[in-house]
């Protein structure tokens, strides 16, 4: 007898809020580029840039994302086992201190 498992797919939302300016972003989950886009600018009056969905299988989620005008790169790995929400920031943007802030939810980002 042959069992088959098939991977659990969850719901991951990637929310690019504060900080982002005319940015060219690449994101990577699990070493497979998700989303690739130039001009990416915050819309101040909700702190959200651009927001997407994607399935992951269950299990450790590891990001990149490479803002490349501004010389960043970063990581950030973590477990999902239900939708997730994951926020990407630039922390004091235009400053030699710039650099990119993760927040994971199980729950969705609030914009006004």
């Amino acid at each position: 007898m042959v069992f088959k498992f098939e991977k659990v797919m969850i719901s991951l939302q990637i929310d690019l809020q504060d900080g982002f300016k005319n940015d060219s972003v690449q994101v990577n989950v699990n070493n497979e580029e998700v989303f690739r886009e130039e001009q990416i600018t915050t819309d101040l009056r909700c702190l959200l840039a651009k927001q997407f969905k994607i399935s992951v299988a269950g299990g450790v989620a590891r990001i990149k994302v490479n803002i490349p005008m501004q010389n960043l790169v970063a990581y950030k790995s973590f477990m999902v086992d239900s939708e997730t929400y994951l926020g990407i920031s630039i922390e004091e943007p235009g400053t030699q201190n710039r650099k990119i802030k993760f927040r994971v939810l199980e729950e969705p980002f609030s914009y006004f």
